[in-house]
């Protein structure tokens, strides 16, 4: 029982690394894209891109949201796999429509809108940058990874992982 609960803190203190990775490569992007598109960058849409950063690991039970979703998790996991439908272009294109523009109209600012598309589009291009890469263009099965060769991309959980955090809040 001990070795499952130390196993289990472990998977959890790698599932927050993931998250934290996450949360600052998404945070990132939105004051590149409120800096270069001129978007007004306001606490509602850095939580707006927070939350939508850690959408696509709902397909990973050992995710930190995965974990908290739990069967919904393995369900969607046992359905599609995980970095497959959630981590495409086309889950992209459906959650950016269903929760951006609710939170446009909530809010009154496109901003938050276009901080749904910004949150959940940075989490699928920083996996993509991993060795694992992402089915983005799904159904099609093909992976979709960033840069192409293998000893320039990140591999998860290592330090190569912290240094890319480093690197990108700098």
């Amino acid at each position: 029982p001990e070795a499952l609960l130390l196993q289990d803190a472990a998977s959890q203190g790698l599932a927050a690394l993931k998250v934290v990775t996450h949360l600052g490569f998404a945070e990132c992007c939105w004051f590149a894209t409120s800096a270069v598109f001129n978007v007004h960058y306001g606490v509602p849409e850095v939580f707006v891109v927070a939350a939508a950063s850690i959408l696509p690991d709902a397909d990973y039970p050992r995710s930190w949201l995965g974990h908290r979703l739990g069967d919904v998790s393995r369900e969607l996991n046992r359905l599609f796999g995980h970095r497959s439908f959630l981590h495409s272009l086309l889950a992209l294109l459906i959650v950016s429509a269903v929760l951006g523009a609710p939170s446009w109209w909530i809010t009154g600012n496109p901003a938050t809108g276009v901080a749904v598309f910004v949150g959940f589009g940075s989490h699928l291009f920083a996996d993509m940058m991993t060795l694992g890469g992402v089915q983005l263009f799904w159904p099609n099965r093909a992976i979709a990874v960033f840069p192409g060769r293998d000893e320039y991309r990140v591999v998860t959980g290592s330090g190569s992982e912290a240094i890319f955090v480093a690197v990108v809040f700098v």
